[in-house]
């Protein structure tokens, strides 16, 4: 099992490596929170740390958003896998 993210050890998307300053982490944190409450399917089955949940999610989108084609060609579920 990995370690869950934290603002320490997420690479940051502009490539920086830099930590947030206090703004950016509390917008962070701010999309955290509201992430971590659960959608109706997600609280059926519950979750042993939505916080830690909602952070990976984010992380993941986040990823997705600044590198769509590179993580389209990560992907398992990509159209190319399928059939290839």
């Amino acid at each position: 099992m990995t370690e869950p993210r934290t603002h320490e050890n997420t690479p940051q998307p502009d490539g920086t490596g830099r930590a947030p300053d206090s703004g950016e982490q509390h917008s962070e944190e701010l999309r955290e929170a509201e992430r971590a409450q659960l959608l109706p399917e997600e609280d059926v089955v519950g979750s042993d740390d939505p916080q830690a949940q909602a952070a990976e999610i984010l992380h993941d989108s986040d990823a997705r958003t600044d590198d769509p084609e590179g993580t389209l060609e990560e992907s398992v579920q990509s159209p190319e896998h399928e059939h290839g």
